[in-house]
């Protein structure tokens, strides 16, 4: 047969070899393990689908239109489906779907997708994947290669491969990293909970059952190389003063993550408990070491990767006139990677980051407001480091204002309720913002 065959919606598959092209609409597309000696377009919204599982398709040539997806099966066993073209490729503006079968995948396995005995031209706008890791990596490069079964001479052709990320190479390149990415990565939220940690915590009478709870909620918004990360904190926290003045702290933060972009849905969790102790130097200063434990998983509760955190925390602050206050903030930390591998593939995170975090902050009252009597504001400016294994994000600075209420209760503490914002800017070149609420009794 020739021609041309169109396909307006639905899977065409063909597995024997004809003689014309192939032109396929949005809604359609095209498979099989057959051979089109004509050429084949593909247009924005049309698909195609090498094999019938995993297989080779061959085409006399190739147009992918910007808004056309390729894609590709893949095993554990190194195998995937791959497309052979006796002529040029166009793949400019389109999509790669890399779709995994079941199994436990090699990171840093390569998988050649696409050989063109003529010229490639473009490359992929997307590539995409529903593995935990978001790094994909393709590489176009010239080499010799057989083009069809049987052919005795090699011939001089432009592959294309697609890489599936190791864990630290994924947080080298992919600011959406669940485990050392951006502000709602696990990495991100165990800083702040070191550096927060008791800092508000104000209980007034020695022992346990004397002690103070908090609580909050806090929502996240974080926008990076066409990603759209968001999230939402649960903080709890419980902290009683000891005999020598000394608060003792535990937390345990809990975050929902969900990732979209470049065709992605990952929805993950993150649980990070810890406990330290804020000891006082005098009036003015306090040190807190905090040592944290926390982990992420994805929603069916696989791991994903954890992380083990041990830091110090200097929080000084002073009284200025008309009862204003000024305060600084300097934490130094490690954390290392910690547990099995990530769910799907045979390798586990190997982390090592050393964080230096440095705050600036001034607070003063908020007199004659509905808030009442005892409300205050503060902003701050913080900037946050990491230095050790490369990170896609490895510098954050924040911006931040909030105010609170306090209300006396009985002969104890002051019961506090508290609302923040913040904005941040990483040097990935994404940008942040926060809210969060928070309620001490």
């Amino acid at each position: 047969m020739t021609g041309l065959a169109t396909v307006h919606a639905g899977r065409l598959s063909i597995n024997g070899t004809y003689g014309g092209g192939a032109s396929v609409l949005s809604g359609g597309m095209l498979g099989g393990t057959g051979t089109v000696l004509g050429g084949v377009n593909v247009a924005s919204g049309g698909w195609l689908d090498p094999g019938n599982s995993i297989g080779t398709i061959t085409v006399g040539s190739l147009t992918l239109q910007p808004g056309s997806t390729l894609r590709i099966e893949a095993d554990d066993a190194g195998h995937a489906d791959q497309v052979i073209s006796l002529g040029d490729v166009s793949i400019a503006g389109a999509t790669l779907l890399l779709v995994p079968t079941s199994g436990t995948f090699s990171a840093g396995s390569t998988y050649s997708i696409l050989t063109a005995s003529g010229t490639v031209s473009g490359e992929f706008a997307t590539v995409s994947s529903s593995l935990p890791l978001l790094g994909l990596t393709t590489t176009y490069r010239a080499d010799s290669v057989s083009l069809a079964p049987g052919e005795s001479p090699t011939t001089p052709a432009t592959v294309v491969e697609v890489t599936i990320p190791t864990p630290n190479h994924n947080a080298e390149i992919s600011a959406v990293d669940p485990v050392a990415g951006g502000p709602g990565s696990l990495l991100q939220q165990m800083t702040v909970a070191d550096a927060d940690a008791g800092i508000w915590s104000d209980p007034q009478d020695i022992g346990f059952g004397n002690g103070q709870a908090a609580l909050g909620l806090g929502f996240g918004q974080f926008n990076v190389d066409g990603y759209r990360q968001r999230w939402q904190t649960l903080p709890l926290q419980y902290s009683w003063k000891l005999d020598n003045g000394t608060v003792a702290i535990l937390d345990a933060p809990i975050v929902n993550i969900s990732t979209d972009g470049h065709g992605h849905s990952l929805r993950n969790r993150s649980f990070s408990p810890g406990g330290g102790l804020r000891i006082p130097i005098n009036d003015d200063w306090q040190i807190k070491p905090i040592v944290r434990w926390g982990t992420v998983v994805d929603d069916d509760y696989n791991h994903i990767g954890s992380l083990a955190s041990g830091t110090l925390t200097s929080h000084y602050k002073t009284q200025l006139n008309n009862d204003w206050q000024f305060g600084m903030d300097n934490m130094v930390g490690v954390y290392r990677s910690v547990g099995g591998n990530v769910h799907g593939l045979d390798a586990s995170y190997d982390l090592n980051e050393t964080v230096l975090r440095n705050s600036v902050r001034l607070g003063g009252p908020l007199d004659s407001t509905p808030l009442g009597s005892g409300a205050r504001w503060m902003a701050w400016v913080t900037d946050t480091r990491y230095f050790g294994d490369n990170l896609a994000v490895s510098n954050i600075q924040d911006l931040g204002v909030a105010v609170s209420t306090r209300v006396r209760s009985g002969s104890g503490f002051d019961q506090v309720l508290h609302a923040g914002l913040t904005v941040q800017r990483s040097d990935s070149g994404g940008n942040a913002i926060q809210f969060n609420v928070g309620y001490r009794f």
